[in-house]
């Protein structure tokens, strides 16, 4: 009867190509659900996401640009929640420009050229190591777009553009952007209009830069970059921490002895207010370590890599992100066709593998994480090189104080005992706050009758997390 409860959570719904998905669930407890559309779909494989999160039109909720290489087309997706669907729509893109013939690995979309709309760069690996960076004016209203080349490479120099961030660097007032490349990361200074994108190499020993993370390390209002390091010794790389301004390394994060950093990120794990760092390293395509590096004094020093797992694995991606909402910062992998959920099970960065979700995709990567539905909680987009989808958080059931899968009799029981009933104390889930205005009191009781299925489900049957597979599954 849990299946029956939990698969109506995942009612069909129409994506924009018109398709939905029936999806199974299980999990270990109960905390949100996730169900999959499929927003876009590519007729060619490979390149990145190409997609990006913004709130286009002002309105207070984000939106979702998708770059359609083959059609030329730029497609935003936005969901109107009255309708509980997404809107369409598109503009098409010169065919002369070629973008089939590109491989566009990255996008950013932001107002490049200060003029009130959303423009939208680049990062082309190109044909035969020859790629490019770039940017697309929005004319009239997002209805037609020029293209502007900031640089092109030749063989032998900056090869491939992989990644591209759209961001003020220096605090004008304007947007530059920072392109990764499989030779070095090139920052490009915004004179203001777009124009005039002045070329700044940041450091010419950052190694194949298709991850770069920005973040202000050391909190003096400037953002640092995040990247791989080419090692003087050897032909291994390393992490270092570069500073924008100078070029120079401040931090090299030593862990040769796990092999290469592949992937990384930039966050506070531990909630002490400083910026820390969680990475991947791999040995070869059969062991990965997932590690961090607590920030010591939230300016230079950090601790030594903190091993959190190991998986006889190539892990693809990893996403940073509160994924159950309760205040602390959890991550997500993929790996082969799976994806796992890793929860801050304390809050100061112990971490546990809570779920292990079959995704099915060849190779599926969590390319972003956003409230794309303002519903208070984080939605998930995961490309696998043909089709972007996006896993909506559904939440948990209305009532479920006790995370065993039902709203009944023991999840009263567990509120009332709590004892914040009508007191106007503060009140957690778990504590009977089931509508989510800070309180428990006769408000919740009518939601979660209303909404909560009391008594419609028996309790979770316990299931193992390396053998949970769906298409949706339950976050625990």
């Amino acid at each position: 009867m849990l299946r029956t409860l939990i698969t109506s959570l995942f009612r069909r719904r129409a994506s924009a190509s018109g398709e939905g998905r029936q999806l199974q669930a299980e999990g270990l407890e109960l905390r949100c659900c996730l169900a999959a559309v499929t927003l876009a779909a590519s007729e060619t494989f490979g390149g990145g996401p190409r997609h990006d999160i913004v709130d286009k039109d002002g309105d207070g909720d984000l939106d979702v640009c998708w770059l359609d290489v083959y059609t030329n087309r730029l497609v935003w997706f936005e969901y109107d929640e009255t309708r509980d669907e997404f809107d369409v729509s598109e503009t098409q893109l010169d065919a002369s420009l070629g973008l089939r013939d590109r491989r566009i690995n990255d996008i950013a979309v932001a107002d490049i050229d200060g003029d009130g709309d959303l423009d939208f760069a680049i990062a082309d690996g190109g044909h035969r190591y020859q790629g490019e960076v770039g940017w697309y004016e929005n004319f009239d209203g997002g209805s037609r777009y020029i293209y502007h080349l900031i640089e092109r490479s030749q063989w032998g120099s900056l090869a491939k553009a992989l990644s591209v961030i759209a961001r003020d660097l220096d605090n004008d007032g304007d947007i530059d952007l920072l392109t990764g490349w499989m030779a070095g990361a090139v920052w490009y200074e915004n004179g203001g209009t777009g124009q005039e994108l002045l070329n700044r190499p940041i450091a010419h020993d950052v190694s194949s830069a298709q991850w770069v993370e920005l973040t202000d390390i050391d909190q003096n209002g400037e953002p640092d970059l995040l990247a791989t390091q080419s090692n003087p010794v050897g032909w291994s790389s390393r992490l270092a921490w570069f500073d924008i301004q100078s070029g120079d390394a401040v931090h090299v994060f030593e862990a040769e002895e796990l092999g290469e950093p592949t992937i990384f990120r930039a966050a506070d794990l531990d909630r002490d207010g400083d910026v820390d760092v969680i990475a991947i390293y791999s040995l070869s395509e059969n062991q990965s370590t997932i590690v961090w590096f607590e920030s010591l004094n939230g300016v230079r020093q950090f601790s030594e890599p903190r091993e959190i797992a190991v998986q006889t694995r190539w892990i693809s991606s990893l996403l940073v992100t509160d994924v159950d909402q309760d205040g602390d910062l959890d991550f997500l992998t993929t790996a082969d066709q799976a994806m796992s959920i890793f929860e801050n099970t304390d809050g100061r960065g112990e971490f546990d593998l809570t779920s292990y979700i079959e995704l099915g995709e060849s190779y599926p990567r969590i390319s972003d994480a956003a409230d794309i539905d303002s519903d208070g909680d984080i939605d998930l987009f995961v490309y696998d090189g043909w089709t972007l989808e996006l896993f909506r958080n559904l939440g948990p059931v209305v009532g479920d104080a006790n995370r065993d899968g039902a709203f009944d009799s023991s999840d009263l029981v567990v509120v009332f005992r709590a004892g914040k009933y009508e007191t106007g104390v503060a009140a957690s889930w778990q504590e009977g706050d089931w509508n989510r205005d800070g309180v428990f009191n006769s408000s919740d009781l009518v939601t979660a009758f209303a909404v909560g299925g009391y008594e419609r489900a028996d309790a979770a049957p316990a299931v193992d997390v390396l053998r949970t597979a769906s298409r949706g599954a339950l976050i625990a």
